[in-house]
């Protein structure tokens, strides 16, 4: 576990609630209408390019 925790740039592993953000963002046809077809993710950096 300490490995992995060392890989992520957030410094914290993830809980549920940091998807929370995300959610809603993709739930609002004002802010995500538009969008089709995306991978959104909430990782807390870990699998940046």
């Amino acid at each position: 576990m300490d490995a992995m925790l060392a890989t992520i740039p957030q410094g914290r592993l993830g809980v549920a609630d940091d998807c929370i953000g995300a959610y809603l963002f993709l739930a609002s046809d004002k802010l995500a209408g538009y969008i089709i077809g995306q991978t959104i993710e909430v990782n807390g950096g870990q699998l940046m390019p």
